[in-house]
């Protein structure tokens, strides 16, 4: 299994040592920080996950200019799953979620700003791409 994760802050950074705890090696990094790590099941031990019971899901709905966006995600602290146009972005090996902003607020008497940013690493070529999504609104 490989994964990608960029690191350019001190959460990255612990986010990566709780891979390597994990068992997770590194495959390759690039000088924008992104990782590709690989796992080797059949040397680590498997992973313990205790049982969520709730579940939490969110789904962005734009208009048609734009893209339809999917977010899905059990527990705050896991890589949420992410569609973009029917698409799996986050969650799948080949392409692995790097990070995920949502900027939006309900409108009251002042409009403000929405906006959405999704990056994710490609890995479904020959050689690995940093690839995204990004919507604003102008104010």
């Amino acid at each position: 299994m490989r994964k990608a994760i960029q690191v350019n802050d001190y959460a990255s950074v612990e986010a990566l040592n709780k891979l390597f705890d994990e068992g997770y090696t590194v495959e390759s990094v690039d000088d924008n920080g992104v990782y590709i790590l690989k796992y080797d099941e059949l040397k680590a031990e498997p992973i313990k996950r205790k049982a969520i019971d709730n579940e939490i899901s969110t789904n962005i709905t734009l208009d048609k200019t734009q893209p339809h966006i999917r977010i899905e995600f059990d527990d705050i602290r896991d890589v949420p799953k992410v569609w973009v146009d029917g698409e799996l972005i986050g969650g799948v090996d080949d392409k692995p979620l790097v990070s995920l902003k949502v900027d939006w607020n309900t409108d009251t008497a002042t409009e403000n700003h929405k906006g959405f940013d999704i990056n994710y690493y490609d890995l479904t070529g020959e050689r690995g791409q940093s690839k995204g999504f990004h919507q604003g609104s102008v104010m």
